[in-house]
């Protein structure tokens, strides 16, 4: 593998390729998950995300930022992708034993029908030595990592409407997340035997292979502290209170993680122009933040707007009449978008600036807080309480990154960006309950929603025009092209 087999495709079309992929995924695991919570019993749903939840903390743990790291080490040295490649397969494996020991003796813990689907689920662990989406998004081809996203969330998808019925385990549901991850790993290996011809060699993997562990777990750490901020308080409440206190909780909770997908993107996209502004032009990087706080804040507490207004409508129209149960929660948890939107401008500047630790000390504020307020919280006030937990743990994060940021970064306003937005949020809040009760739920989110939308236009007309220039500057530069194009860019 050399250098010359790196395409020179732009940063938007590789993107690009990145939204489509994702979108087909996460839309087919939220079509998987509407039946799930629309076919089984609350307390079988509720059973299924717990450990769903532990599954994704273990799968992070278990590749102690391997994906991110390989990613960036194979884009600089693409011509030691195959040894690359071997070294973390047998290292994933090696991993992946004691894993599962743990990941069973925490399903046994809790006991009943969750042990089970938690055993097939951890199955997984040792299928991801062929996730080779580190390698395509290394050789600047994501569009076959994004392929394979896809592919496994509708393989997950049909495999969920097959199986499942409404008298199902959730060892079902468990065999159809094995499914999806099976036709990743098929379509990695047949991607990277007739696509990149790439020869990976078993033999050569096992050699230095725990070297890798020195480079990747600081990147694993911040990973592994934010999933745990996210999970940890549905596992928690899986032991502190009943499995259908779990499946409210965990119905908001994948709401609130999918909308979270478009905070990712746009911070995705964002983070070159941080790092070109921080190293080259400071005023500028204020410039940009300030922005980006006004624009983002608008549409944040817009989302947050609605969500809060027509909760009821929400997830009885998503999931059902039974889960009218978790709209106190959702009305609270909701809002952790506009924090969690509002603190990437400080944590993904921290990244840019080559301080990824401080990030990382901010994600372990956010993780003592959460788990105090959950085990405080969830035994009395149950789904709602983790909600409130999460809220803050999130809310903690930021205020930690904004003062590990203080030392590093430059100077910039924040109340003064969004002080104006915040008013008009909590008066359309207002006026969006006044009217609940005389023209009902979803005609009063509509012209509350309308009123507060009418708001951000006339005052961010100019500001979305800039905005949308500072992206279009993102999109110009090549890969592999030189240091003077990206600054002009």
């Amino acid at each position: 593998m050399t250098s010359d087999l790196v395409p020179p495709h732009s940063f938007s079309s590789r993107l690009a390729a990145v939204f489509v992929g994702e979108l087909v995924s996460k839309a087919s695991v939220v079509v998987a998950f509407v039946w799930l919570a629309r076919t089984l019993d609350p307390g079988v749903y509720g059973d299924v995300e717990w450990a769903l939840s532990l599954m994704m903390v273990f799968t992070l743990v278990a590749d102690v930022g391997l994906n991110t790291w390989a990613t960036t080490e194979i884009a600089a040295k693409p011509e030691g992708a195959a040894v690359l490649v071997a070294r973390i397969g047998w290292l994933r494996l090696t991993l992946a034993v004691p894993a599962y020991l743990l990941l069973l003796g925490i399903g046994w813990s809790r006991g009943g029908d969750a042990t089970s689907a938690v055993a097939v689920y951890g199955v997984v662990l040792f299928l991801a030595p062929l996730f080779l989406q580190y390698l395509f998004n290394g050789l600047f081809q994501p569009r076959w990592a994004a392929l394979g996203s896809a592919l496994r969330g509708i393989t997950f998808a049909v495999a969920v409407m097959l199986l499942v019925k409404a008298d199902s385990p959730p060892v079902h549901v468990a065999i159809a997340e094995l499914l999806g991850a099976t036709a990743l790993a098929l379509c990695s290996l047949l991607v990277l035997r007739y696509v990149f011809h790439l020869r990976v060699w078993i033999r050569d993997g096992y050699r230095d292979m725990f070297h890798l562990v020195a480079r990747s777990w600081t990147i694993g750490a911040i990973e592994v502290a934010w999933s745990v901020l996210w999970y940890a308080g549905l596992i928690l409440l899986g032991y502190l209170a009943t499995s259908e206190d779990t499946a409210w909780h965990s119905a908001n909770l994948r709401l609130i993680i999918a909308l979270h997908t478009g905070v990712w993107l746009y911070f995705s996209v964002l983070l070159p122009n941080l790092a070109r502004l921080l190293r080259h032009d400071s005023p500028g990087w204020t410039r940009t933040i300030e922005q980006s706080f006004r624009f983002t804040s608008w549409i944040s507490c817009s989302i947050a707007l609605v969500g809060t207004l027509a909760a009821g409508t929400i997830l009885t129209t998503v999931y059902g009449p039974l889960f009218a149960a978790a709209i106190p929660e959702l009305r609270a948890a909701i809002w952790i978008l506009p924090v969690t939107w509002m603190s990437g401008h400080i944590r993904y500047s921290l990244i840019a600036a080559q301080h990824p630790q401080r990030d990382y000390h901010a994600a372990l504020v956010g993780v003592a807080v959460m788990l105090v307020l959950t085990l405080l919280l969830a035994p009395s006030l149950r789904s709602f309480g983790t909600g409130l937990a999460l809220l803050a743990g999130t809310a903690a994060n930021w205020v930690a990154a904004w003062v590990l940021g203080r030392a590093v970064l430059p100077r910039y306003r924040f109340l003064g960006n969004v002080a104006l937005t915040g008013g008009c949020c909590l008066a359309c809040l207002a006026l969006g309950f006044m009217m609940t009760a005389v023209v009902g739920e979803i005609i009063a989110t509509a012209i509350a929603s309308f009123v507060f939308l009418t708001m951000a236009l006339v005052r961010e007309r100019r500001g979305l025009a800039e905005l949308l220039r500072t992206f279009i500057g993102v999109s110009k530069p090549k890969v592999g092209s030189n240091a003077d194009a990206d600054a002009r860019a």
